[in-house]
């Protein structure tokens, strides 16, 4: 009996030292699988953290870009005006050589006509005359023209600076509708990390729970087993007495 009592106290201490062992190494996987995850994390939360650095780079980049484009046409304008404005002063001085020129002419063909001025008097006055509203004509229509050429460029400025204000109009509701849209999208991230870490936090108390439920589904075998090797020894001690 004492040799076979043995042997039952030996077999429930081996059973007992391999469920401590079991136990040991579930304790063991749960922890190296909880490192796993908190690794996982830490990766997901640097890669949404890039993504947003790339992003906020890309924006910066369309922004310098978006800046130069602007630029450039303002640049383009201003020496097509410039180009304008030294055309016109081209022409108005090649104008004033033709005048001058034609005033030179004139004057050599009255000191010709000098010798016969007092033959051609009368004519002569006429032609003056004729040549002098003709001159006063010329002057008219030369200032009229200026006066329409600067009205042309008016315009073409006060269009030019519509066309600049809906660029920057356009450009300001674009950056708007985009900050817009970042913010959205943030948002939609944090809901979504919420939402993550809600349901984390939900499997985390689901596996606690079935940790406490197996613990104490243990102890119940244990003090069950126990119960039936105390009750298997009272057995052998009433049959033995």
């Amino acid at each position: 009996r004492q040799h076979e009592e043995a042997e039952v106290e030996k077999k429930r201490q081996e059973a007992e030292e391999m469920e401590k062992q079991r136990l040991e190494e579930e304790r063991h996987e749960k922890e190296e699988a909880e490192t796993k995850r908190q690794e996982v994390e830490e990766a997901e939360k640097q890669r949404m953290e890039e993504e947003r650095r790339q992003q906020e780079e890309a924006e910066a980049e369309k922004k310098r870009q978006e800046s130069e484009e602007v630029e450039k046409h303002r640049l383009e304008e201003k020496r097509q005006q410039e180009e304008a404005v030294a055309e016109t002063k081209r022409e108005d001085a090649e104008e004033a050589e033709k005048q001058f020129m034609e005033e030179e002419k004139q004057q050599g063909e009255e000191a010709e006509a000098e010798k016969k001025r007092q033959e051609t008097e009368e004519t002569e006055k006429l032609r003056l005359e004729k040549e002098t509203q003709h001159q006063e004509e010329a002057v008219e229509e030369t200032q009229r023209q200026e006066a329409e050429k600067a009205e042309k460029q008016r315009l073409e400025k006060k269009k030019r600076q519509h066309e600049e204000a809906e660029v920057e109009k356009k450009r300001q509701e674009a950056e708007e509708m985009e900050k817009q849209r970042l913010e959205e999208e943030r948002h939609e991230k944090e809901e979504a990390e919420t939402k993550r870490q809600e349901v984390e936090e939900a499997e985390k108390q689901r596996m606690e729970e079935e940790r406490r439920q197996q613990e104490e589904a243990e102890a119940e075998k244990k003090r069950q087993e126990s119960e039936e090797v105390e009750k298997h020894r009272l057995e052998e001690k009433r049959q033995q007495e």
